[in-house]
């Protein structure tokens, strides 16, 4: 028997659901068996099934649609793959003269008429349904379905030029996703009028109460600060009183500052840079749960506005490797229902390409959706 370990990078590890194959849910480690496809949870047994003296593969693995491609691998215990499942269960196992293993298969057969069958009873229906959804697929995933639907707009969800400053500095691989609605704050000038509101307890920021304070539990904070300036829009007694109420992570279109008080409060914060300077020095809040711009708003002669607009509620993926995306909550079910499709065509363009298709052939053959 061969057999294939996977041990999650972090304490979100993902195994396959015994009632529906085209879910996900956390646990820890999962062994992958060939043939027949097995998923066996808390393995214990792993050193007697593995064969350790097998020679080393190129290994072309796909489960769910995921391509797993770790190159020259030893099949050997304790190796670290991290596995995003998709709808539609397939393994192909390759080394490098050819096929070893290669499903459909009568099980394999059965498990994706289970999951077929299935597929109208369980797909996402309500919001939390839908943003666990969300973590089967990459920012890279949501910004190729928001391009297509949204015609003309080259951004497709993108918070440009955004680094994380905790509870980590820069891009890290094997870190859990954040999905959560936004919640908006939209920082003006210190010297700026405040902004007339439709209702103060709304949109404004009523006497005896911190902006800080407006935050909603379970959402990530989304700051507009104003462009070009030198201070901070964010800092450590923020990040923990954020954390306090329950705030997933904050996104600053600006800079922030007290990084040490920031990874020590364990709130994750993306921001455009940092600074030492206090907000007060030039900005104060203006405005909450309203529409804001992140980037700034240039118009380009087609015209388009070339930022990415958020409204309170919108959904926001922070991704610590590839990066920040949003969904306009208006389009959440048609990006949810136009991934795996767009994922498939790709897996099986770069399926044909690492066998030496050329790229304008392999995206002939399946990149078929305009």
């Amino acid at each position: 028997m061969l057999a294939f370990f996977l041990r999650p990078k972090s304490d979100n590890g993902y195994s396959l659901r015994d009632d529906n194959l085209a879910y996900v849910r956390r646990c820890g480690e999962t062994v992958f068996a060939f043939p027949p496809p097995a998923v066996l949870s808390r393995a214990t047994f792993i050193h007697s099934i593995i064969p350790v003296d097998e020679p080393r593969f190129k290994i072309n693995l796909r489960i769910n649609q995921m391509r797993v491609s770790p190159r020259l691998f030893n099949l050997l215990p304790g190796s670290s793959y991290h596995l995003r499942p998709y709808p539609n269960l397939r393994f192909f196992l390759y080394c490098n003269s050819g096929p070893i293993v290669s499903f459909p298969t009568a099980a394999y057969t059965t498990a994706r008429t289970m999951s077929s069958s299935s597929s109208s009873s369980s797909s996402p229906k309500t919001l939390e349904e839908k943003l666990e959804a969300l973590h089967n697929f990459s920012p890279c995933d949501v910004s190729d379905a928001l391009l297509k639907l949204q015609k003309g707009n080259p951004l497709a969800g993108h918070l440009k030029d955004i680094t994380p400053f905790s509870p980590f500095i820069g891009r890290q691989s094997g870190q859990p996703k954040i999905i959560a609605p936004v919640s908006t704050f939209r920082f003006i000038p210190k010297d700026a009028p405040t902004p007339e509101v439709e209702s103060l307890e709304k949109h404004g920021f009523p006497p005896g109460k911190h902006w800080v304070d407006w935050a909603q539990p379970g959402t990530v904070v989304v700051i507009e600060q104003p462009a070009g300036q030198s201070c901070a829009a964010l800092g450590g007694i923020m990040a923990a009183r954020l954390k306090y109420l329950g705030v997933k992570a904050a996104v600053v279109d600006g800079r922030v500052r007290d990084l040490a008080e920031l990874h020590g409060s364990g709130l994750h914060v993306w921001a455009r840079g940092t600074s030492t300077v206090g907000t007060g020095a030039e900005a104060k809040p203006g405005e909450r749960d309203v529409p804001i711009s992140f980037g700034g708003v240039t118009i380009s002669p087609n015209p388009l506005i070339m930022s990415v607009l958020m409204l309170q509620g919108d959904i926001i993926i922070c991704d610590a490797l590839e990066g920040v995306v949003v969904i306009p909550r208006a389009l959440l079910d048609d990006v949810l229902a136009l991934m795996p499709q767009l994922v498939e065509q790709d897996d099986k363009a770069k399926a044909d390409v690492e066998q030496g298709v050329s790229v304008f052939e392999a995206f002939k053959r399946h990149r078929t959706l305009k």
